[in-house]
């Protein structure tokens, strides 16, 4: 039992249990509490959004900016692909790697010329929603949606949100 003085579980005097040598942060080492170890590799973290294979993007008239967690990116959707399918499963077009993503989440139709967009929720199991300047609704499973440029898609339709997309359509220049 911790008896208040001192010596407890995460006082930084007491001495590892299982060492002599203190620990880095205490002697001036180079990692910190949050980090002790004193030499750290780079790992490479994993795009958590990403075309499936074999799908080119080649030249697009749309971008899909997207946000997962402190993570963000953006990548030109395929021109080719009328109905573009998006989930978590590696059989969509867009595949999204969050457990709040179901494995086919949505369907975007892009037609040719960039024009205008539209979503359809395939009746996921956590929902989506539309979030557009400020106001905000509930997509209807399978019901056919515009999805204005600048409008974010928010999965799951509850906070807190984990994925946010956003279309945005190119522009070329002649």
């Amino acid at each position: 039992a911790d008896t208040g003085e001192g010596g407890g579980l995460f006082d930084d005097s007491a001495e590892p249990a299982t060492s002599s040598r203190p620990a880095p942060w205490q002697t001036g080492g180079t990692a910190s509490p949050a980090q002790p170890f004193e030499t750290r590799a780079e790992v490479p973290v994993p795009t958590p959004v990403r075309l499936a294979p074999g799908v080119a993007a080649g030249f697009s008239d749309w971008a899909l900016h997207w946000s997962v967690g402190t993570l963000e990116g953006a990548l030109p959707l395929p021109q080719q692909i009328a109905e573009i399918s998006i989930g978590r499963s590696d059989d969509n077009h867009v595949i999204i790697a969050h457990p709040q993503v179901s494995s086919r989440h949505l369907t975007l139709s892009l037609p040719q010329g960039g024009q205008r967009a539209f979503v359809v929720d395939s009746g996921s199991r956590n929902g989506t929603a539309m979030l557009e300047r400020g106001e905000g609704f509930i997509l209807g499973a399978r019901e056919l949606h515009p999805w204005p440029a600048g409008a974010q898609i928010v999965i799951p339709n509850h906070p807190p949100a984990v994925v946010r997309l956003r279309l945005q359509p190119l522009r070329r220049t002649a």
